[in-house]
């Protein structure tokens, strides 16, 4: 047991009592042993902490907000009291495999020149459950980072010397996006990965974070994108933000002009990118593929138009068809099909 590097969880706490005794649960069952519970309980006006109260594992260290203090604040308080190699997150209303901490480290102690690791979730609800498979090698992760999180914040594993070296907290500036932004400041200096398996698994309802405060998330996701856009030498006009927004998240009105104003932006994307060279290429460019083709298959009912514009975007996967496909395509276009 004590040649194995200690782990730090951090458990920020808000009225969470009729989920947290399986968050707790799962935590404390984990196969991998030598870990330090770090739980912040930040004002709860519920049954929070008579439930943290009930265990007498030695593990466990309980701090008390008298009043709530907000999730970035008990969450740098949690990570500036760690003592471990690592720190793992943890959220209140949530569960995991009772593996995931040990096979975190694994690769953690397997990959010293990883600073960050998280896993793939699964979103459930009573009814269903919903898997999300994030991109797994660094790049592919940094490149997508331009959108939005490709590492759940829960999941996550960090190298606790990583973010001593480069004086990292979360920023007051973007709450309920915190986490987004503070992998955008890890972009050029920190190598990440995601274990390919779904190994935590996130509670959906109404008193979501993400429902909650939409209006607020997007806002500060917005804030964030606009940092990265000009970066890239890239001034937004709102109606770009938008579009920017919108692009990975949901699907654009099937019109012409929506799909040129698309192609003239992520073109610009691709020729900013080549000129900065912030995010890794081949997988910046594979990305904004996808995006075009995600909007684009299927839009042959368009006709004429949509033929010529795809033809002049360069990331169309029309440029690598042969000539058999490239008719079939122009004339399922002409006829509207």
């Amino acid at each position: 047991m004590t040649d194995q590097p200690l782990v730090s969880v951090v458990m920020p706490v808000y009225n969470a009592s009729p989920y947290l005794a399986q968050s707790m649960q799962s935590i404390l069952n984990q196969t991998y042993a030598n870990f330090e519970f770090i739980i912040i309980d930040d004002g709860s006006t519920d049954d929070s902490l008579k439930v943290i109260e009930k265990y007498t594992d030695r593990r466990i260290q309980v701090y008390q907000h008298s009043q709530n203090q907000g999730v970035i604040t008990a969450l740098n308080q949690g990570f500036g009291m760690a003592k471990g190699k690592y720190i793992a997150r943890m959220d209140a209303d949530d569960y995991c495999e009772i593996t995931r901490m040990e096979k975190q480290v694994h690769l953690m102690e397997a990959q010293p020149d990883t600073d960050l690791c998280g896993t793939w979730v699964a979103y459930i609800t009573q009814h269903s459950k919903t898997i999300t498979q994030l991109p797994v090698e660094s790049e592919a992760i940094k490149a997508f980072l331009l959108w939005g999180n490709s590492i759940m914040h829960a999941t996550t594993m960090f190298r606790r010397s990583f973010l001593l070296k480069h004086h990292l907290k979360f920023d007051q500036g973007f709450v309920h996006a915190e986490d987004y932004d503070l992998w955008t400041r890890c972009l050029a200096i920190a190598h990440f990965i995601n274990i390919p398996e779904v190994l935590y698994y996130i509670r959906q309802n109404d008193q979501q974070v993400s429902v909650r405060f939409k209006a607020l998330q997007i806002k500060n996701t917005q804030l964030i994108h606009q940092c990265q856009l000009q970066a890239l030498g890239i001034k937004p006009t709102p109606q770009e933000l938008d579009l920017h927004y919108a692009c990975t998240r949901s699907e654009l009105s099937q019109s012409v002009e929506t799909l040129r104003q698309l192609s003239d932006w992520l073109l610009k994307l691709h020729r900013q990118n080549r000129a900065k060279q912030i995010y890794p290429e081949p997988a910046f460019t594979n990305l904004l593929k996808s995006i075009w083709s995600k909007h684009t298959t299927g839009q042959t009912h368009l006709g004429k138009r949509f033929f010529q514009l795809i033809g002049q975007n360069q990331l169309s996967l029309y440029h690598q068809w042969s000539h058999w496909q490239r008719f079939r395509f122009w004339l399922k276009c002409m006829l509207k099909l």
